[in-house]
């Protein structure tokens, strides 16, 4: 079957994930079965409907076998699968062109939005200088106190880390080597001790998180690249600010090479136009719509670098 033109039943692959012309990766049913591909990338299917498997060529025919569309296929749930297939190829050459347009303007918006790690600083509502590293003050200026709010390692999570979720009255009294290192952008409802969705109460912010360079798409290596980040990323924040109105709360250096910024949750139409621009401008997609999903506070040691987490701009 190799070089067919026929297209595979994606209903039954697993680990499908969508790329730009249209091409998909997915766990190779063949490798599979032999106890292989367990990151699940092996097979890729093109836009023309040719399939391969790049572990094992030899795999084509034992793929078609397993999940091909077949002649004795419904025509009409053919068709249908047909239909949807092209829906879901215009939505992918749209989304590529988006992010093709906010590429090609990335340049201009960077340079005329630009700002300063020392005007960030300045222009800060909370002189930042003195509480830089203090994540008592950094909860209790975006919660309100009687807030539950979840603070602890990635790993604390159930009943046994029940603990983790107090008031923001409690927190503010925690000494700071207690506290943390990461909290959720999330309020949660009473008696919660597992960090799932469900449980939250409210999502009033999102944190975008800035981990590769907005202009060249590359997570950041040396001293310039990481200066280069932080400035591109700067801008960008300022842009949504001033341009888009979206509500700034807190910026923060991960220690790391990324910054973390934090938003009032934007009317949904707002973060709609934006979320398929979201990877063109250097923000970690994965975060967005996962209010559960930890982010770092100020004060905490990176494991990777040793450098220390804080706060550029803060309101309170």
């Amino acid at each position: 079957m190799t070089g067919t033109s026929s297209t595979l039943d994606r209903d039954r692959l697993e680990k499908v994930k969508h790329h730009p012309c249209g091409k998909i990766t997915a766990r190779c049913p063949a490798c599979h079965e032999e106890g292989h591909d367990r990151t699940g990338n092996h097979l890729v299917e093109f836009a023309s409907g040719k399939f391969s498997c790049i572990a094992d060529p030899a795999h084509t025919n034992r793929i078609w076998e397993l999940v091909g569309i077949r002649d004795d296929v419904d025509p009409r749930e053919r068709r249908r699968w047909n239909r949807e297939e092209k829906e879901r190829r215009r939505r992918e050459r749209d989304r590529v062109r988006k992010m093709e347009r906010a590429k090609s303007a990335l340049p201009s918006l960077i340079e005329k939005w630009k700002w300063s790690p020392d005007e960030v600083r300045d222009d800060s509502p909370t002189q930042v200088d003195e509480y830089a590293h203090k994540p008592s003050v950094f909860i209790s200026s975006l919660f309100s106190p009687f807030d539950l709010v979840w603070s602890g390692e990635v790993f604390q999570s159930g009943e046994a880390h029940s603990d983790r979720w107090r008031t923001v009255s409690a927190w503010s009294e925690t000494p700071a080597e207690k506290i943390g290192p990461m909290i959720t952008p999330s309020t949660w409802k009473g008696g919660t001790f597992s960090r799932r969705r469900e449980n939250i109460m409210e999502a009033p912010f999102i944190v975008l998180d800035f981990d590769s360079i907005p202009t060249t798409g590359r997570a950041p290596e040396t001293p310039e690249e990481k200066k280069r980040l932080a400035c591109e990323s700067l801008a960008i924040t300022r842009w949504l600010r001033e341009k888009c109105d979206w509500s700034l709360s807190a910026i923060l250096w991960t220690g790391s090479k990324s910054l973390h910024v934090w938003f009032e949750m934007p009317p949904e139409d707002h973060l709609e136009a934006l979320r398929e621009s979201m990877t063109a401008l250097g923000v970690d997609p994965s975060l967005i719509g996962r209010p559960e999903h930890p982010s770092r506070l100020p004060g905490m040691t990176h494991e990777k670098t040793g450098g220390l987490s804080r706060t550029l701009w803060l309101q309170r």
